[in-house]
């Protein structure tokens, strides 16, 4: 796990490296600007305004960065290759990046090996070459990553190749009632559990080593190295399962993550010492973050639709359903999705986290960016648990927004309690203005679709 732990940093920092363009004019340095930052709604509509006027290369790079926004990585190779051929020099001494942002596509998205090695050949060439005079301790850094890389790819290589398989398509599958998450029934290896639905997850499949056990998967702690969720260092081990069932819908050979952490080392003596309490927490924990599928195995499947009214979830497979002239109101940006909603009139991009069971909560960078237009009050709950897989954050005290005016695809969503719009310390890097939680979610509507494939989030009614 060492490695990949590695091989994914890298992965982020690319993400984020800015790309130099010379010779720009402006407002393509604004564009520029605003697709290496993840604002995709200002990145299209300026686009928009000087399509026309800006450069050639300009217009693929601003294609490539789109289509990644888009689910699209077959498209965004396309793009960066022909930037790369047409225009060598586009990015000048950053050209390592780019290079870097390909094999990204083909070895972990697209799971293209012979582009994957091909791209690596290019990279080693390039740094032999160093046409930009690149200094000795950078050369070695991305001689050094490269080699990662090539480990990273044979484990991948070494991978059955993950596979989906329809049965129908009415199929559904029952919601848990119960749970403020979205949680179905599913075979695990053909063993029933119950399994945490979790946009906010960039994992295929992730679950702790109890679940491990009590799906029959050995897993000893000794065998488990050190790896990263959000920031929190947690023993992993990497697998691979050989179906998932959910409804009519079966995905083979997928890549796991089995983890051992123990999330009541962040409670405080009081609690610890309280046995119900302790157990209450560990009870919530096993049901509703213990085993989860991620973003990565959602965009295969491609459409969800949950009917709240019934308390189904099911998967069409066509769109209908999908006005043409309607735009995209989802994106990806560093392997997570976000969309777009007003708060008091002002444009508010929240990661979309269906396994969060708030409604809305805000980073203190965009509060303090609008305080005016957004009154807010102190407030603090006793306790107040936020459970994730790697953590709990216990007893914090936060702000509420008070009165909040919402509007999400041009309608007015009513909060459903005073307290549901919070304002807390995020990491902005990761969550852009904040995350928008699945008790959001549900309240778009009584059929809400979740559709991967066209990028959109909509009530069917």
């Amino acid at each position: 796990m060492k490695d990949n732990k590695i091989y994914m940093l890298a992965y982020f920092i690319l993400a984020f490296f800015p790309y130099i363009l010379y010779g720009q004019e402006d407002k393509s340095q604004e564009l520029n600007t605003l697709l290496n930052e993840g604002k995709y709604f200002d990145s299209r509509k300026l686009y928009k305004e000087i399509c026309d006027v800006i450069s050639p290369d300009m217009d693929l790079f601003y294609k490539f960065q789109m289509a990644q926004f888009m689910n699209k990585d077959d498209s965004a190779a396309i793009y960066m290759e022909k930037i790369l051929i047409d225009y060598p020099d586009m990015f000048g001494d950053n050209t390592m990046f780019a290079y870097a942002r390909l094999f990204d596509i083909y070895a972990v998205s697209l799971r293209n090996y012979e582009k994957s090695v091909y791209t690596h050949k290019r990279m080693v060439q390039h740094l032999i070459d160093n046409p930009y005079n690149l200094d000795e301790k950078e050369l070695t850094l991305w001689r050094n990553g490269n080699i990662t890389r090539v480990d990273y790819l044979k484990q991948l290589i070494n991978q059955l190749p993950i596979k989906i398989k329809r049965r129908g398509v009415n199929n559904f599958v029952n919601l848990d009632t119960n749970e403020a998450r979205l949680i179905v029934d599913t075979r695990i290896n053909g063993i029933a559990q119950k399994i945490l639905i979790d946009t906010g997850c960039d994992f295929h499949y992730i679950m702790n080593r109890k679940k491990a056990d009590d799906l029959g998967l050995e897993c000893a702690v000794f065998e488990m190295s050190k790896g990263v969720i959000n920031d929190t260092e947690v023993l992993m081990k990497q697998t691979v399962v050989d179906s998932i069932e959910i409804g009519n819908i079966i995905v083979y050979n997928v890549p796991t993550t089995i983890f051992e952490h123990d999330i009541t080392v962040f409670l405080p003596d009081s609690i610890k010492n309280r046995k119900e309490d302790v157990a209450q927490i560990d009870s919530i924990y096993m049901n509703t973050v213990s085993s989860a599928i991620g973003l990565p195995i959602m965009k295969l499947i491609g459409k969800f639709l949950i009917d709240y009214e019934n308390q189904k979830l099911s998967f069409p497979i066509t769109d209908y359903h999908l006005n043409s002239l309607i735009e995209s109101n989802l994106f990806i940006y560093t392997s997570y999705l976000y969309t777009h909603l007003k708060l008091n009139e002002k444009d508010f991009i929240g990661m979309l986290d269906t396994g969060f069971d708030n409604y809305i909560t805000i980073d203190t960078l965009f509060y303090k960016k609008y305080r005016d237009d957004i009154p807010s009050a102190i407030v603090k709950t006793e306790p107040y648990y936020i459970m994730m897989a790697h953590r709990l954050w216990n007893d914090d005290s936060y702000k509420i927004v008070c009165n909040p005016m919402l509007e999400f695809n041009n309608k007015p969503m009513l909060p459903p309690t005073e307290n549901s719009v919070k304002i807390y310390t995020l990491h902005p890097w990761k969550y852009l203005d904040g995350i928008i939680g699945y008790d959001f979610f549900k309240k778009i509507g009584k059929r809400v679709l979740l559709d991967l494939d066209n990028m959109r989030l909509e009530a069917i009614e």
